[in-house]
């Protein structure tokens, strides 16, 4: 294996995740207690590298932090030495295995660079060698990135866009898991989000495109694949995938989605509202999408996004 590349999700500062770690470490016997005697007593993104991607630290690899939600961020501060984008540290300065860190950079107190919305491939100035690009997709948070691996041909969008359900979850017993909200909190912006939409679907369309001219074979050519967060894991056609939720969110703000309140006490913030067809309506379509988001957001958006856009 020429490389490690792990999907960070979310990022925070160093000092910031290491007081996060003892409120979301879990220890493996909680969960299921592994065979193997080695495993780590808690499981988190550098247990998980550590144990397996890269034991005895002998690789290189990427981390890419999809946004600053703590939930996915606990071990981050255990990581090495890290380098932020386009500057690097002289490796032969480092210590242990050699780690690229690359996130938004929404606020000064995050990595940097600092507020630059483009479109970036890694370097391989640190020998990660990468097929990747990473653009900026803000609205579930202000500095959420979507990022896409052109050799397996799978787009990355964190937290922004995932179903209720997926093939992987189907079966699952924990009833918590079985329908995943797309989540808006108080710091959403939905016109960003549209935005940020539209942005992978065009890029999506465009890499689709590609593939299509490049291909030489008989039999339809490969497209692009979607991997998101919570229980979606993948989609094999990342264009439909997008379409649909497009289609979802123009339904929610035009009314056309029923709209309960949550259970009291699950959310932190005031004003949420649950839009959802329910698992029935659902069930007769290719996706399924529940939206939670502050009666604020849905209504900006209202007022922010063109309505002739609502299709």
């Amino acid at each position: 294996m020429g490389r490690s590349l792990c999907l960070l999700k979310y990022k925070q500062t160093i000092d910031e995740s290491r007081k996060l770690r003892a409120l979301g470490d879990r220890k493996n016997t909680e969960h299921g207690a592994s065979d193997d005697p080695k495993a780590p007593a808690y499981w988190n993104i550098y247990t998980v590298l550590k144990h397996t991607i890269n034991p005895g630290g002998r690789l290189p690899y990427l981390v890419i932090a999809t946004h600053c939600h703590f939930d996915h961020i606990l071990g981050i501060g255990l990581l090495p030495p890290t380098d932020s984008g386009p500057q690097h540290q002289n490796v032969d300065q480092r210590t242990g295995p050699i780690t690229a860190v690359l996130s938004s950079a929404h606020n000064k107190s995050h990595i940097s660079p600092w507020k630059q919305d483009f479109v970036y491939s890694p370097s391989t100035s640190i020998n990660v060698p990468t097929g990747i690009t990473i653009f900026h997709t803000p609205g579930h948070t202000p500095d959420s990135l979507t990022w896409y691996d052109k050799d397996s041909r799978l787009l990355y969008v964190g937290d922004s866009f995932y179903e209720t359900k997926s093939e992987d979850t189907k079966e699952c017993q924990l009833e918590g898991e079985m329908r995943a909200p797309i989540l808006f909190e108080e710091r959403s912006h939905l016109l960003t989000w549209w935005r940020s939409l539209d942005k992978v679907l065009q890029f999506t369309k465009e890499q689709n495109a590609q593939l299509e001219h490049q291909y030489t074979r008989s039999g339809p050519p490969p497209r692009v694949a979607i991997s998101a967060s919570h229980v979606t894991t993948t989609s094999p056609d990342a264009e439909p995938f997008l379409f649909s939720i497009r289609a979802f969110m123009s339904r929610i703000l035009r009314g056309e989605v029923k709209t309960t309140p949550p259970d009291s006490g699950v959310l932190p913030f005031k004003d949420v509202m649950v839009y959802d067809d329910g698992p029935q309506a659902a069930a007769s379509k290719n996706f399924e999408w529940i939206v939670w988001a502050p009666k604020r957001t849905i209504e900006e958006g209202v007022w922010e996004i063109p309505r002739e856009e609502l299709s």
